[in-house]
């Protein structure tokens, strides 16, 4: 097992352990930092994964700027990469601001183009949308989203997301 296999495997544990997460992220970014001192060669395809891993370390361990940092550079060095662009909006949704929520909204949007249509990624998308835009107060256009969305997808993709669409247009 390579030490890339075992920081995948940490990051794992961190999703399904949360209230071990911060030290066993502590442990991912000391085994990356070990990974990257090494002689061992790493193609682009693994520095990208180590970059992910070490985000969403910084993630766990409640550092969501720092996480946002590394996922900014991901996003420029891989455009279309859904999952890149998709964490990226949420890591901003998260956040106080309005720029914040601005940045949501454009990583939301570039998800819409990059994901097909009516597919769980662009649900997803255009529910982040929606959201972005009720919290910037713009609740008119959040709707606006809802409801066309709506129209063209009555089934919203799953329940699930049918229900979260409607909390949001109720509120």
């Amino acid at each position: 097992e390579n030490g890339i296999e075992i920081i995948a495997r940490l990051d794992q544990e961190c999703r399904e352990n949360p209230p071990a997460a911060k030290t066993i992220s502590n442990i991912t970014l000391e085994l990356k930092q070990q990974i990257l001192d090494s002689t061992q060669e790493l193609t682009d395809e693994q520095r990208s994964q180590l970059s992910r891993y070490e985000a969403e370390a910084y993630r766990h361990q409640g550092d969501p700027q720092r996480a946002i940092k590394i996922y900014s550079i991901l996003a420029k060095q891989r455009p279309t990469d859904r999952a890149v662009q998709q964490t990226l909006a949420e890591l901003y949704a998260g956040g106080d601001s309005d720029r914040d929520h601005n940045m949501a909204l454009g990583h939301w949007r570039r998800l819409t183009r990059l994901s097909p249509a009516g597919t769980p990624d662009w649900f997803q998308a255009k529910l982040g949308i929606a959201q972005a835009l009720a919290q910037l107060g713009e609740s008119e256009r959040a709707a606006e989203v809802i409801k066309l969305t709506m129209a063209l997808h009555p089934d919203l993709g799953n329940d699930q997301t049918k229900r979260a669409f409607e909390r949001l247009l109720s509120e």
